[in-house]
C-alpha cells in the first residue's frame, strides 16, 4: 500500500511573522538557539532588543557562550544597501565580535561583500548572512528554515568555558557526517560538520544544488536554489528535473523540491553505513542530473531578427 504523502512547499514568510518589528524580531530574540545551531555558535544568549546606536537602533543584540558580543540585524525583506551600512555603523559602535544578517534573499552582491568582510577584518571578527524562509507539508504547522549562505572560511566557534555539553540532537548528527566524512572522502562533508542540512553546489547553470538532510525518523535528498538565487525562480525547474530523476531511477516524492525520502531509525549507528549508502547514491545522481539535463527554457535560443 502506498502511503498517503504530502508536498512540501514553501509559505510567504508574512504568514507567520506579519510585521519585522513587532513579530519577527521578538521571535528570533526569542528563539536564539535556532540561529545559533544554524551559524554552530552554541548557547547564544539575549542581552538586548532595539539597542540605540547612533541614530539606529540594533534589532537583537546577544552574547556567546565565552561573553563575545553578537550583533544580529534582521530582515523580513531582500537584504538592501540600507541594512549592510547599518551593519557596519552598529559594528563600530558595538564592539561586536560577530555579526548575523538574517533576510529573506540576499543578492550576490550582498554576499560577496560579507565574503570581502571576512576575508579584510580582523581573525576574531566573524560576518554571516543568513536566509530565513518557512516550509510546510499541506495544512501542517509552518516551519522555518534557516539557511547559512555565508561564513567566514577558516573561523572556529567561540569556546564555552568549562564543559560543553552538546544536546543529543547536535552530537547525533556531529557523529553521523563524521562517519559519512570517514567513509565517503570525496563526498565533499566538511570536517566537525554537524548541522541538518548539507548542501553540495556545483559547477551548472541551473541556478539549483543538491541539499541532503538527515533527522530523527529518516533522511531526505532534494533540489534548493543556489546563493544569491530567487526561490521563486527556480521551482519551476525542478518538475523538469524531478522527470530526469525518475527516469534514473530516483523515485521523487516532492516534484516541486525534486525531493525524495527514506525513513531510517536515524539513531541506530548500524544503520548508518545504509544511510551513507543512500544518501550518496542520491547526491551522484542528482549532480549527474544538474549537470547533464538541461531544462527546455535554457534549450531555446532567441529567434534572429
Amino acid at each position: 500500500m502506498t502511503a498517503n504523502l504530502g508536498e512540501l512547499k514553501s509559505v510567504d514568510v508574512r504568514k507567520a511573522w506579519r510585521y519585522e518589528a513587532h513579530n519577527f524580531t521578538p521571535w528570533l530574540a526569542d528563539n536564539l538557539e535556532w540561529l545559533g545551531e544554524a551559524v554552530g555558535i552554541p548557547n547564544l544568549t539575549l542581552v538586548d532588543q532595539e539597542a540605540q546606536v547612533g541614530p539606529f537602533r540594533a534589532d537583537i543584540i546577544a552574547s556567546a557562550a565565552n561573553g563575545d558580543s553578537v550583533l544580529i540585524e534582521n530582515q523580513l525583506e531582500a537584504a538592501n544597501l540600507q541594512h549592510l551600512g547599518q551593519v557596519l555603523a552598529y559594528l563600530a559602535g558595538l564592539d561586536s565580535k560577530i555579526v548575523i544578517w538574517v533576510a529573506t534573499e540576499f543578492h550576490e552582491s550582498y554576499l560577496s561583500a560579507i565574503r570581502w568582510l571576512n576575508e579584510h577584518t580582523p581573525d576574531h571578527i566573524a560576518f554571516f548572512a543568513v536566509r530565513v524562509g518557512l516550509v510546510q507539508i499541506e495544512d501542517s504547522k509552518l516551519a522555518p528554515v534557516l539557511e547559512v549562505l555565508e561564513r567566514p572560511s577558516e573561523w572556529t566557534p567561540p569556546p564555552v568555558p568549562g564543559e560543553a555539553k552538546e544536546s543529543e540532537r547536535t552530537r547525533f548528527r556531529r557523529e553521523f557526517w563524521e562517519h559519512y566524512r570517514s567513509t565517503r572522502p570525496d563526498a565533499g562533508i566538511r570536517e566537525g560538520f554537524k548541522g541538518l542540512y548539507h548542501y553540495h553546489t556545483i559547477r551548472q547553470p541551473s541556478g539549483l544544488r543538491v541539499a541532503q538532510v538527515v533527522n530523527f525518523d529518516g533522511v531526505l535528498v532534494y533540489l534548493v536554489a543556489k546563493r544569491g538565487t530567487d526561490e521563486d525562480l527556480v521551482k519551476a525547474k525542478c518538475h523538469h528535473y524531478a522527470n530526469a530523476l525518475e527516469e534514473h531511477g530516483i523515485s521523487v516524492r516532492w516534484p516541486s523540491w525534486a525531493g525524495t525520502y527514506k525513513h531510517f531509525d536515524t539513531r541506530d549507528p548500524d544503520n548508518w553505513d545504509d544511510m551513507v549508502q543512500w544518501l550518496d547514491k542520491r547526491r551522484e545522481v542528482y549532480e549527474r542530473v544538474l549537470r547533464n539535463v538541461v531544462p527546455p527554457e535554457e534549450m531555446e535560443t532567441p529567434a534572429e531578427e
